[in-house]
């Protein structure tokens, strides 16, 4: 027979900041819908984008000793939309 509570899962602690214990958060990654929305942070934060190749638009730097990355969405290659839109669109037209 079970002792009373073994069968429970034990429950997660509260976030306190930390990514595991003792460590602290030292990478964060925020995806943005539109490249515009994403400017303001871009620019308080000095980011520089990395090279392209991809279709998406990812800006990259540091604060202390936090590494930020943001990615937004790119353009389709083929229409030259911006994916966000484009998938939108796609998905809301079916």
């Amino acid at each position: 027979m079970a002792q009373p509570n073994e069968d429970v899962a034990p429950q997660p602690e509260a976030f306190n900041g930390k990514s595991a214990p003792g460590q602290p958060i030292s990478n964060i990654m925020i995806v943005i819908a539109m490249q515009a929305e994403a400017l303001p942070l871009v620019e308080k934060f000095q980011l520089s984008e990395f090279p392209g190749g991809v279709p998406w638009v990812r800006y990259h730097g540091s604060c202390k000793d936090l590494s930020i990355n943001i990615v937004c969405p790119g353009k389709d290659k083929y229409l030259g939309w911006k994916v966000v839109i484009w998938r939108c669109f796609r998905h809301g037209s079916t």
